[in-house]
């Protein structure tokens, strides 16, 4: 079956897609909800979500840890002011949602995000005139952030935010029925790096229709 090439383009627009986020994402930082515990003394035993292993995992942290401090080193910070990223991005997800209305005109187009973050990806999926958008995020703190942007920009009932990994989702009960697109931003320098084989594989067998769009949906590897 033909499949268009929704491979992240240049898209010459607005250079500013994420600055009107970030002090949104500071104070919302500020009040994260902690994640579950149990005390020992000065340490606190934290269940973590492991990006790479696709899981949640014991951590032992000094009884004064700060989750500000961790997302404020993860690379966050750096993937939302990546303008060139989040502009390419845009533009595929729009090139999806348009195919689709072509050529599935008596469908409504059902977008899920796994791995929303701050929700910045299941926001262009809705300017983008998606139907439905349902985005799941594992890491309790940063599903609490993206609810907060979602209402700093208007989006909040238009996005349907699941504080669950994708693998732990299920029709029926979280979503009311399969996904035909899905968006993501699960690659990282290796490519494959974070486990997300897996998290894709789960994705199809359990969460998307068998002609799902899939954005982004192939990738050029370069070796020097």
């Amino acid at each position: 079956a033909y499949r268009p090439n929704y491979q992240l383009l240049e898209f010459p627009l607005f250079r500013n897609v994420s600055r009107k986020l970030s002090s949104t994402i500071r104070s919302a930082i500020r009040s994260f909800v902690k994640m579950p515990e149990v005390k020992q003394d000065n340490w606190e035993l934290v269940s973590q979500f492991n990006p790479v292993v696709g899981c949640s995992q014991w951590k032992l942290v000094e009884s004064d840890y700060d989750y500000a401090q961790e997302i404020s080193r993860s690379g966050y910070g750096d993937m939302l002011h990546d303008s060139d990223r989040n502009l390419k991005y845009n533009l595929a997800i729009q090139k999806a949602v348009a195919y689709r209305r072509r050529m599935y005109p008596s469908d409504s187009i059902r977008v899920l995000d796994i791995g929303t973050g701050t929700g910045l990806l299941a926001m262009m999926a809705v300017k983008a005139d998606a139907d439905c958008v349902t985005a799941c995020e594992a890491f309790l703190p940063v599903a609490e952030c993206a609810e907060a942007v979602l209402k700093a920009n208007g989006f909040w009932g238009k996005v349907h935010i699941i504080k669950k990994s994708s693998t732990k989702l299920v029709v029926g009960s979280d979503m009311n029925e399969r996904a035909n697109m899905l968006v993501a931003e699960l690659l990282d320098t290796e490519l494959i790096g974070e486990g997300c084989l897996s998290t894709y594989r789960h994705a199809a067998e359990c969460l998307l229709t068998d002609d799902a769009t899939l954005v982004p949906y192939a990738a050029d590897l370069f070796v020097q």
